[in-house]
């Protein structure tokens, strides 16, 4: 049986591995594509800002990729990306164009993207 290449930090196999990081990427909102970083701070759960916002449906279930008790597939969530800027994601729709999570109408133009 072969053991998979990274486990946890505490577990003995792992003593002595050796583990290479080729790139950086954090999701501001989730199930959006994010963004590459050249570097991220990281807290207790994980990098710090990542999948901080989502896309809540009409009964406030967050928007995902999967159905579960706590998230809602909304097909097209994949069609957009995200990025931050000044704190704020700037979100790009699947027609090229741009709005910012703090944008007034924001809420609706995601509603007419995701029917």
């Amino acid at each position: 049986m072969t053991r998979p290449a990274i486990g946890y930090a505490d577990d003995p196999a792992n003593e002595g591995r050796v583990v290479r990081v080729t790139g950086l990427w954090r999701y501001p909102v989730k199930s959006m594509l994010g963004e590459r970083c050249k570097m991220l701070e990281l807290d207790s759960r994980g990098v710090m800002d990542d999948r901080r916002y989502a896309v809540r449906d009409a009964n406030g279930k967050f928007g995902s990729g999967k159905n579960t008790r706590r998230f809602r597939k909304i097909d097209g969530l994949y069609g957009f990306s995200a990025v931050y800027s000044d704190g704020i994601p700037v979100m790009t729709f699947p027609d090229g164009s741009t709005k910012r999570g703090d944008d007034e109408d924001i809420d609706a133009a995601l509603s007419d993207a995701l029917g």
